[in-house]
Order: C-alpha cells, then structure tokens, then sequence
C-alpha cells in the first residue's frame, strides 16, 4: 500500500518536503535525518551522472561516425538521448479531486521559505492543468493554452513548441506578493451551454527557484474532470512521475469522486507501491472543537 503520511500545510517546509525524499535516490548515511539538503544532494548527484552519461554518449557518437560504424539514423538516436539528458526533469505529479488543498501544499512545500504563496489558494479553485518550473533561457511567465485548442485533435505535446498558440503573461520574482494575484488567472472558466468548463487547457509557470532548478517540475493535475478528458496526462504524465502525491481531505474523509479517482487514474499506474504517497490533508480543520 502506499504509504499514508500526515502533511499540515503549516509546517515548515523542511518538514513538509521529508514527504518527498522516499521517491529520491538514498544520500544520507543509515541513521541520518533526512531533510531538504538530502533532496538538493540527490538532484545534484543526479545532475552529475546525466551529465556524465551525456559525455559518454557524445564521445561514443562522434567515435561511431569517425569509424563510419554509425548512420545518419543511430547518430541522430544518440543525439536526441543527449538531449533529453540535458533537459528533462523529475515530475512530482499532485493528484486529487478539487478543494482538496493541492495548491496550498504545493505552496508549502516548495515556496513557505519565500514568505508568500505562489499559487492562489483563495478566491477561486485552480481548474486547468498547471506545470511549475524553471527554465533560465525564459522569463519568468505564466502561459497559456487556450481550451479551445482542444478541438484541433492535437496532443499536449504537439503545442509544447508552438510559442504562436500560447498566451503569455510576466511574473516578477522580485514581487512575490504579485505572483499569486497573477496566477489568478488559472482559476478563470467560461460558460459554454450553461455550464462552466475551464479557460485554458495547460499552463506552464516558469519560476526560479532553487529545487525547480536542479531539475524539478510540478504538475498539478486540477481534478478528475482534467484527467479524463486529456488521455496524455493520464497515459502519460502522471504515470512518468518520479513521484504522485494524491491527496485527500481531512474535511470530508473519501468521497466517491476521491475513490474514483484513484481506481482509474492512479491504482492502474505499475509501481504505484513506490511512487505514489497518499496525503490526509487539511488537518488543522480537525482542531475545531466545534466539530464532530
């Protein structure tokens, strides 16, 4: 079963971010408290042997095409893994239905040390698809893909790399108190035949920050609704995570939203006895003498 871990968002956040390093390669000696330092020595120590990795896979290419015991095809198959070494990160996928607290754990986990939220956890629930990194070649931004990219019959990926079909809009770090008012925007949804859907199909926040950019992304996955409604996410995404953090409420115990979520769209990813932690979250609400 996977593990069932108490996560208060007020917590600090080394505390918070123990529930994480499980799903990370072991750095520390038998005995020894883990906390966010063994997760920084992990990403560097992964960053390493990628970046190792590459140089032989370099050095095995050009040593293939200068004894011609390479084509054109096998160096181009070596040169796309190079690639992805340089540039693929460990996805840290937060499951659950809305109103479950997704943002706000985020926002404890990774961002409490800034002293504000990065994501909005009032005013409106986050309904569309959000991945939170850093690439230092782009400005700090949130973009955009509007819904009705959906009828085109495009996958996600296909969109990755078209900057004409994006709207973008600047985050600036050096205003945190900003960025959750300008991630605002995530909560938007439009009427269509009476009914609220949301406005934007993915969004992509790029944001410094010092664990974003050792390598790692995280995608918050906005509810079942998303999920079934754009396969890649759930035939790939959220199965290729380095870890899922699914997440239940402490308010409401497990609903039928909360059971089918997790039938169909994380008890069927292989492993799930490693990279999956379950989290009960809320449970401040718990301390309200008033209740039951």
């Amino acid at each position: 079963m996977p593990r069932l871990q108490d996560a208060d968002p007020r917590a600090a956040p080394g505390t918070a971010l123990d529930l994480l390093l499980p799903a990370m390669p072991e750095m520390t000696a038998p005995g020894e408290r883990r906390g966010p330092s063994s997760l920084e020595a992990a990403l560097e120590s992964l960053a390493l042997w990628r970046a190792a990795l590459a140089a032989g896979l370099e050095s095995l290419r050009h040593w293939g095409q200068a004894g011609r015991l390479l084509d054109e095809q096998g160096a181009a198959r070596l040169a796309h893994l190079e690639r992805r070494l340089a540039t693929e990160r460990l996805t840290i996928a937060f499951v659950a239905e809305l109103s479950r607290g997704k943002s706000e754990l985020i926002n404890a986990l990774f961002f409490g040390e800034q002293g504000t939220r990065l994501l909005p956890a009032s005013g409106g629930k986050i309904v569309c698809p959000t991945e939170i990194l850093w690439d230092a070649t782009r400005a700090p931004s949130i973009r955009l893909l509007p819904i009705e990219t959906r009828e085109s019959g495009r996958a996600l990926r296909e969109y990755m790399g078209d900057a004409d079909a994006w709207h973008e809009l600047p985050l600036d770090p050096r205003h945190p108190e900003t960025v959750p008012i300008a991630c605002e925007v995530l909560t938007q949804t439009r009427q269509i035949d009476g009914a609220a859907f949301p406005r934007w199909r993915y969004a992509l926040i790029n944001f410094p920050h010092p664990l974003l950019a050792k390598g790692i992304a995280l995608l918050d996955t906005a509810g079942f609704r998303t999920l079934a409604t754009e396969p890649e996410l759930s035939f790939h995404r959220v199965p290729d995570a380095a870890a899922v953090i699914f997440i239940i409420s402490a308010e409401s115990s497990i609903t039928p939203a909360d059971q089918a979520l997790w039938t169909e769209h994380v008890a069927t990813i292989g492993g799930v006895e490693e990279t999956c932690f379950v989290v009960l979250n809320k449970i401040d609400g718990l301390r309200d003498g008033a209740r039951g």
